[in-house]
């Protein structure tokens, strides 16, 4: 009995890498080992582990009818006995059935229950005695199979067998002989797949049997590996998804790239796929400034002013302004921009800076309100350095200054003709930069004045005389219109 088992098990392992199917080896032999059971006159043995085992070996050829079903003729060897204290009986048998056989789970399915009704023939021989045979034997069982591989089963089964007649234990009195059969063997499928495309697929199986593919999809091919079986694939030779029955969504968008006007840019269905970066309603392609969120009427480009120019076209844009000073502001509408207007709430020109034009008569009245304190500015002899007793003059002048804020004025720093003509030029000069100094210095803007210094190309007297070089030595405050 041991060497038996041995012989199958090294049978089962040398087979296992063997590769074919059920369906495809449709016969199947079977090596089978176990020990039968009594149950008679004598006493019932089924499932009694006192009682002495006695072995059979046991060998089957089956038939492929269906996933559940198959049949099965089975032929057996070995001994049949039982002892109790009402007597002992030991008989060789040979047996024979024929099974129909139901798996309940499919032929796939690693491991699969069965069940079995079959009819056999027994035949019992004892040593000085006839043989005795019984032809009509009903039988019923149940097992569970193991696949090992597609070609290598292991099966435990238990047959539990009906005599048509008692005495086979020599005790003709209650009621026939039943026998009980535990068997544990090894099935080995044969037979040759037919695979016409060769790929690993019978073709009883293939449901393209023509065309090499995959086992997953019953031997059909999916091109491209994305999954999705070529007949349902709408893009065959392209990787895709399976929400797109198999075509590509490249950017991830979520709009398959055949209906994607940009494929490899993530988009947005209402722009067919197409991105808008800044969230503005416009389309990458269509809008001039695809990064910044802006306005339709200005193809995407923002006016963060609000004031009708699109801030690429506007020099002031966050401040709002007019067209004519390309959206800078100019309030007081002369054309000059406030940033460049002196005087930005009165209408002016440019050459005044946006300052209005003074009128003559008025330019006149503050020339002469402030040529009477200036005429009184004195230096030291020589220097830039007002003296003290002018301060008072020029503050007289800021006076004025003030009062006409609106106005600029040049100071101008003048000499006689006596001594070097360049010294005395830059004599002027820095008399007339002290002026301004002292007149910046009193809050007076800077944009107001301007220094310049003439030396002595400007004379309002006669350089012959004392008197008339004292004239020519002054500072005067002309109005820079």
């Amino acid at each position: 009995m041991k060497k038996l088992l041995l012989i199958l098990v090294f049978a089962s392992i040398f087979t296992f890498n063997i590769d074919a199917q059920s369906a495809d080896r449709k016969w199947a032999v079977g090596l089978y080992g176990g020990s039968e059971q009594y149950s008679g006159d004598l006493g019932n043995g089924w499932y009694s582990f006192s009682q002495e085992l006695y072995a059979f070996g046991e060998l089957e050829f089956a038939r492929y009818l269906t996933p559940h079903f198959d049949v099965a003729l089975q032929g057996s060897m070995g001994d049949m006995g039982h002892l109790s204290d009402k007597g002992h009986v030991l008989k060789r048998t040979t047996q024979f059935n024929f099974n129909v056989r139901y798996n309940i789970l499919d032929e796939a399915k690693k491991l699969n229950p069965y069940v079995f009704l079959g009819v056999g023939a027994m035949r019992f021989k004892e040593k000085d005695m006839d043989d005795k045979d019984n032809w009509a034997l009903p039988s019923v069982g149940f097992g569970l199979t193991y696949k090992l591989s597609p070609v290598v089963y292991i099966r435990f089964q238990e047959n539990f067998l009906f005599s048509d007649w008692d005495g086979i234990d020599g005790i003709n009195k209650d009621a026939n002989e039943r026998y009980l059969k535990h068997s544990l063997g090894v099935i080995f499928n044969i037979g040759k797949a037919k695979d016409t495309d060769g790929d690993g697929v019978s073709d009883n199986k293939d449901e393209c049997p023509e065309v090499p593919g995959l086992v997953e999809f019953n031997g059909c091919p999916d091109s491209d590996g994305d999954g999705i079986v070529d007949s349902k694939d709408d893009c065959p030779n392209k990787k895709g998804l399976t929400e797109f029955n198999g075509c590509p969504d490249t950017d991830g968008d979520g709009i398959v790239d055949s209906k994607d006007a940009c494929p490899k840019v993530k988009g947005l269905t209402k722009f067919n796929g197409c991105p808008d970066t800044d969230g503005d309603g416009i389309a990458d392609s269509k809008d001039d400034c695809p990064k910044v969120k802006g306005l339709a009427k200005f193809n995407g480009c923002p006016d963060t002013d609000g004031d009708g120019i699109a801030d690429k076209l506007d020099k002031c844009p966050k401040v709002k302004g007019h067209k004519s000073g390309n959206g800078c502001p100019d309030r007081d509408g002369d054309g000059i921009i406030d940033s460049k207007d002196d005087c930005p709430d009165i209408a002016g020109i440019p050459s005044l800076k946006g300052c209005p034009k003074m009128k003559e008569e008025k330019k006149k009245e503050i020339e002469k309100a402030i040529r009477f304190s200036a005429k009184n500015i004195q230096f030291s002899t020589g220097k830039s350095v007002i003296r003290a007793t002018s301060y008072k003059d020029i503050n007289k002048v800021i006076e004025i200054l003030n009062k006409y804020p609106k106005v600029r004025f040049d100071i101008e720093g003048h000499t006689d003709n006596t001594g070097n003509y360049a010294k005395n030029k830059t004599l002027s000069q820095k008399r007339a930069d002290a002026v301004k100094s002292y007149i910046l210095g009193k809050g007076v803007p800077a944009s107001r004045l301007r220094a310049i210094g003439y030396g002595s190309d400007r004379p309002i007297d006669s350089n012959k005389t004392r008197a008339g070089r004292q004239n020519n030595r002054r500072v005067e405050f002309i109005i820079n219109q």
